[in-house]
């Protein structure tokens, strides 16, 4: 017998085909469990009008009590669990193999399961409320405690109480098929007070170190103790992300539509949503980035120019490189600006690339950022062995001709005036254009793309006041980066 399968009705058309054969195998009928205190204190089988695939009770179905089979039970219990809530409601369906859970709602509507099992969920509710212990208020003598109870923390409709931490998808759009779209984030709200903070990924769909730095972080034991809010999105862009591509799919940039607007473009409604559900709820962000497909960008940091408070930062997250860059019009850092908030911006590795030391230098910075703030302990955070280099300006190196590129220095390397980058030849090896230093600097990005046409950024180069100080520094903090053990010790990537 196969076990009990738990899905995520969103986002892509295999699982809502999924989903609608499992409805078709369930006889348009589904179930909803109430689970209080992990336990099933009722049940409801819930039919759908003939041919549809909705069992809205008020406007398309009927209801009536059933018993679950241990199995069924075992499943909502285990639903329940994985999600972290003492009462909700949970949607299955009986498939050939097994019952699938479909939903699990933190708030469900009583009245039809009320109705149709005659019991007081309601007051069965209270109860246990009632009859929960609460935990012992603090010390305020204690350090660290605060004199006033704790808030809930509110991102869309949802509720995260002191000390839990729970994923809130945000609806974004629903698909020309019907198919919804969310903007998920992952809520760590501490029991003690402290800063918000957002962690962002997947801006541009293509993005996704970032999507797997975020990954990370939400496995970091550190963030048991946080004191504050920890707002995690690992992909913003779902659009993207889904189809391998940076772009929305009205080839709109999401980094060029900030603020964005309720009622404008795709990638405006999806830009106003972030603005007012996480930037707006934060006192700072940290924004995951990468190089676009066929480049690749060193570790960074990119603060812009007279921010005093992003500098300090950016000197405790530690990336070897920290760039100045100036604010961009539709940019999340401009947007966010304007609003009052700063936003650290990391860009490191290759679109559609893994790369472990891009990956470990934005999981360390992060977590360097946070136990600076006061938000975590510590504990198995190492400091920075010295200061990053900072460029104050850079440069693209294009191609002069066409043709196959051949490169002579890596980034993250350091180079003088006159040294040999790369060159450029034809198919034929009948001409060969070379390409130099044009000032001491530091290689901060590159393509990785061999063919190129004439013109194309091939180099990015970040300018240095001194090649031997930059060496040691950068030099430096990569060996850290390359020395410290693997995040997740059973992968290998």
């Amino acid at each position: 017998m196969h076990n009990p399968v738990v899905y995520c009705l969103r986002r892509n058309n295999h699982a809502c085909t999924r989903a609608a054969t499992q409805w078709g195998e369930a006889g348009g009928t589904g179930i909803r469990a109430i689970v209080i205190g992990g336990k099933v204190v009722a049940a409801m089988t819930r039919t759908g009008a003939k041919g549809g695939f909705r069992s809205y009770l008020p406007r398309f179905g009927s209801a009536e009590a059933v018993k679950l089979s241990p199995e069924g039970r075992a499943t909502a219990i285990r639903a329940a669990k994985t999600k972290g809530l003492n009462a909700c409601g949970v949607d299955m369906l009986r498939a050939s193999y097994g019952t699938v859970v479909m939903t699990v709602n933190s708030s469900p509507g009583l009245e039809g399961v009320e109705k149709a099992t005659s019991l007081d969920i309601t007051g069965k509710m209270i109860e246990f409320l009632e009859n929960t212990p609460r935990p012992a208020s603090p010390d305020p003598r204690a350090k660290g405690s605060s004199m006033r109870g704790r808030q809930h923390f509110t991102i869309g409709h949802a509720k995260v109480a002191p000390g839990a931490r729970l994923t809130v998808d945000l609806p974004v759009s629903v698909l020309s098929d019907h198919t919804p779209v969310t903007m998920s984030a992952h809520v760590v709200h501490g029991r003690q007070d402290g800063p918000a903070v957002f962690v962002s990924g997947g801006v541009h769909g293509d993005e996704v170190i970032g999507v797997e730095i975020v990954r990370r972080l939400l496995r970091a034991p550190n963030l048991t103790t946080l004191k504050g809010t920890l707002i995690a999105v690992p992909i913003v862009n779902a659009f993207g992300f889904i189809n391998h591509s940076r772009y929305l799919p009205d080839r709109r940039d999401l980094n060029r539509a900030f603020p964005g607007s309720e009622h404008g473009s795709l990638a405006s409604r999806l830009a106003h949503l972030f603005m007012t559900e996480v930037v707006a709820r934060s006192d700072l962000g940290i924004d995951l980035h990468s190089a676009a497909v066929h480049r690749t960008n060193y570790p960074q940091i990119r603060i812009s120019p007279d921010n005093p408070r992003t500098r300090e930062l950016a000197g405790v997250f530690g990336a070897p490189i920290v760039m100045q860059s100036q604010l961009r019009d539709g940019s999340l850092r401009g947007a966010a600006k304007e609003m009052g908030k700063d936003v650290l911006l990391y860009e490191a590795g290759e679109g559609l690339r893994f790369d472990e030391l891009s990956i470990r230098a934005g999981l360390a910075g992060i977590l360097r950022v946070l136990r600076h703030m006061g938000m975590i302990p510590a504990k198995g955070i190492s400091k920075p062995k010295s200061q990053p280099q900072f460029c104050a300006s850079s440069k693209w190196l294009r191609a002069p001709m066409g043709g196959l590129l051949r490169v002579y220095k890596n980034d993250g390397e350091l180079v003088r005036q006159g040294d040999l980058l790369g060159s450029v030849s034809d198919p034929f090896g009948e001409q060969d254009e070379e390409i130099l230093a044009p000032f001491d600097g530091l290689i901060v990005g590159r393509a990785v793309m061999p063919v190129v046409n004439e013109g194309d950024a091939v180099f990015h180069l970040g300018r240095v006041g001194s090649v031997e100080r930059a060496e040691d520094s950068v030099e430096d903090l990569s060996a850290q980066l390359e020395d410290d053990p693997m995040f997740d010790e059973d992968e290998i990537l």
